[in-house]
């Protein structure tokens, strides 16, 4: 039911978004069999209301429709729509992943555009620590080592997935990688703030002395 609302607020917003809801002939019959209800009226009549939004569902529609007064692109918009509809409604740990991924691609496509950090950023690249295990990265620049992880709601929900990304935060660091953890989310709402603490990384970086020694004993690129 919440994934329909969402899906309904959405929709609004960006109209170009098309969203499809798939039940079996049994269960609709089922229910329009059954006794008359508020719901079935709406379904009877093609509307769905929706008489509160949630917290982030607001921020997400915010966003969306900050992207139509500043002139972006439908294909932004819709986007950006796939993403907050994907994060906002993804369930269970599969859906989490697909939600995740596709906030990853977004947010690559968004630092793609961004001056700065415009061709400095791999996607999903793969890492391999001196005599440690290999790692998956969300976002990683080499020349200048950051990584960016972009974490799900289930990555708190999982204790061993937790300890794995602490594991791997730990790596990265012992490698001279800064890592800049933030939220799926986030990609849409905070959006200008992320690229701002890139753009602060990006500098910090520019300032180092060349070939000054770390204290984990590797040479900065």
């Amino acid at each position: 039911c919440r994934g329909l609302q969402v899906a309904g607020v959405l929709s609004s917003a960006v109209p170009a978004l098309a969203v499809a809801c798939v039940v079996s002939s049994e269960a609709l019959g089922a229910f329009l069999a059954g006794g008359e209800t508020r719901l079935k009226a709406l379904v009877r009549e093609g509307v769905v209301e929706v008489p509160a939004e949630p917290s982030e569902t607001a921020s997400a529609v915010a966003t969306l429709r900050k992207l139509e007064r500043t002139g972006a692109s439908e294909k932004q918009r819709v986007s950006a729509a796939e993403v907050a509809l994907a994060v906002l409604t993804g369930a269970g740990e599969a859906g989490a992943d697909r939600a995740r991924s596709k906030a990853e691609a977004y947010l690559r496509d968004r630092l793609e555009e961004h001056r700065s950090t415009a061709g400095r950023f791999e996607l999903n690249a793969r890492l391999h620590p001196e005599d440690k295990r290999s790692w998956e990265v969300d976002l990683l620049c080499r020349p200048l080592r950051i990584a960016v992880e972009i974490d799900g709601y289930h990555h708190f929900q999982d204790p061993e997935r937790f300890r794995r990304d602490r594991r791997k935060d730990l790596d990265l660091q012992r490698e001279g990688y800064w890592v800049y953890r933030l939220l799926a989310t986030d990609v849409l709402s905070q959006l200008e703030h992320i690229l701002h603490t890139l753009d602060t990384l990006i500098e910090a970086r520019g300032r180092e002395p060349g070939g000054r020694e770390p204290r984990h004993g590797h040479r900065h690129s």
